[in-house]
């Protein structure tokens, strides 16, 4: 990285300033510990209160509390999370990988219900419409 644009043209003092901007220090800290997942613990529990019946649709309590209920039912070894001041931290990938694939379950399953939910509401109108119209062609027309 160099401000010329230029090939074999290296700005220490750019690429410096550019590792510690994005963070990467940090980053690789975390990784080098054994942690592949971190975040924040209101990103942790917007992201995945929906996989706890606890957590949603209401939570009353701190973030770091309903983080941990969110992690309570998978039954995680305690060496797989660690909490940290403001971040929550995972060892394994594919603890994070089943966390989506519930979180995508338990979204599916919702959007059926709100879906399942307007389709009876227009049925319903629909037939009562038929049932009007239907009624009004007979009325006035007895023998």
């Amino acid at each position: 990285p160099n401000e010329k644009k230029q090939r074999n043209n290296w700005d220490s003092a750019l690429s410096k300033h550019q590792v510690r901007y994005l963070g990467l220090l940090e980053n690789v800290r975390v990784r080098r510990a054994g942690f592949a997942y971190r975040h924040e613990y209101d990103k942790f529990f917007y992201r995945y209160r929906v996989c706890c019946d606890d957590t949603w649709p209401n939570w009353s309590g701190s973030f770091e509390d309903g983080a941990q209920a969110i992690l309570k039912p998978l039954g995680l070894d305690k060496k797989e999370v660690a909490m940290g001041k403001t971040k929550i931290f995972i060892r394994h990938p594919e603890t994070v990988f089943s966390l989506e694939e519930l979180r995508e379950r338990k979204v599916h399953t919702y959007a059926n219900r709100i879906q399942m939910f307007f389709r009876r509401f227009a049925m319903r109108s629909y037939f009562w419409e038929l049932e009007v119209a239907g009624n009004d062609c007979i009325v006035n027309k007895k023998e």
